[in-house]
């Protein structure tokens, strides 16, 4: 996106005002976001004629799923499952599952602990039925609190302030 190229290139400057989607309320402050691609492999077979002869990627995968929580994880985190997809046939063992989801929190270390709970519960799920699991985490961006001392987040509050806005 424009804003991960204007971080990682510059210009450089010491404060910024983000015109960003935010419902169209102002914010002082957002959440970090981590998002996900983890894909199961399993093997395939005839469901009907051989299935202990496959190992079944959606079944890794609704394990690793049900083993965390997703959704509302404290006040400031939130986790959610946005896509999962995979299978051939009805009566074909799955051999290969994909799902996407993502974290997002105004605290660093709870991004980084649901996170390793995501990866834990990924791998345990895809050893105990014989799969393997890819998991690819984009560290989109960091959480950002700004001093709510310094003159911009001042004069940003005060100036909302005078048009009857209070910024969250």
């Amino acid at each position: 996106t424009g804003s991960r190229v204007i971080a990682q290139q510059g210009p450089h400057t010491d404060f910024a005002i983000v015109g960003e989607p935010t419902a169209l309320f102002p914010v002082i402050a957002h959440n970090g976001i981590d998002y996900f691609e983890i894909r199961f492999h399993g093997k395939s077979a005839h469901g009907g004629i051989e299935p202990e002869k496959g190992i079944n990627a959606i079944n890794a995968a609704a394990l690793a799923i049900s083993k965390v929580k997703f959704g509302r994880i404290d006040p400031e985190t939130t986790s959610n499952i946005g896509r999962i997809e995979g299978g051939a046939a009805t009566n074909i063992v799955t051999d290969k599952v994909t799902f996407t989801c993502e974290v997002r929190s105004h605290s660093q270390a709870q991004i980084e602990a649901q996170v390793q709970k995501i990866m834990d519960a990924c791998q345990e799920a895809a050893a105990e039925f014989g799969a393997t699991v890819d998991i690819d985490v984009d560290h989109f961006c960091p959480p950002h609190k700004p001093d709510l001392d310094g003159f911009l987040t001042k004069a940003t509050v005060r100036a909302l302030e005078l048009e009857g806005i209070t910024p969250e």
